[in-house]
């Protein structure tokens, strides 16, 4: 595993965001996203060449949960740019940790979830603490 270096850096702040995008698939689930709690939430790493080259972009990730609540099956669907953020985005999804409950109550496994990441680069004024791949 590479290591992880935090640097401190005067005039830009790195954001990751995640969001729900969609149903990958076209059957209606028995659960629906707002029945999907976070348990845990790990933020993905900006790489270190995409902040050197000033790289923004973004990732959706297809994937299963299982009825522990950890993502399975993560495929990255839709990369810009490509080979860039995927391997962040996936390393955070598997560490993140969620609940998925049905109409009783009971933990159930949901398949065909997408998750999108967002990678923006942004200026500010305050210096600001940052983890690097």
């Amino acid at each position: 595993m590479k290591s992880k270096l935090t640097l401190w850096m005067a005039g830009l702040m790195f954001s990751c965001s995640a969001a729900f995008v969609a149903q990958a698939e076209e059957a209606m689930p028995t659960i629906s996203h707002d029945d999907i709690a976070v348990l845990e939430w790990v933020d993905p790493v900006y790489p270190m060449a995409a902040v050197k080259n000033g790289v923004q972009g973004y990732v959706l990730l297809s994937y299963d949960l299982n009825a522990k609540g950890k993502p399975v099956n993560v495929k990255v669907i839709e990369e810009f740019p490509r080979r860039t953020f995927g391997v962040s985005a996936k390393r955070a999804l598997l560490a993140s940790k969620f609940s998925a409950t049905d109409k009783s109550d009971e933990t159930v496994e949901v398949q065909g979830l997408v998750r999108k990441y967002v990678y923006e680069l942004e200026a500010v004024r305050v210096a600001g603490r940052v983890t690097i791949e």
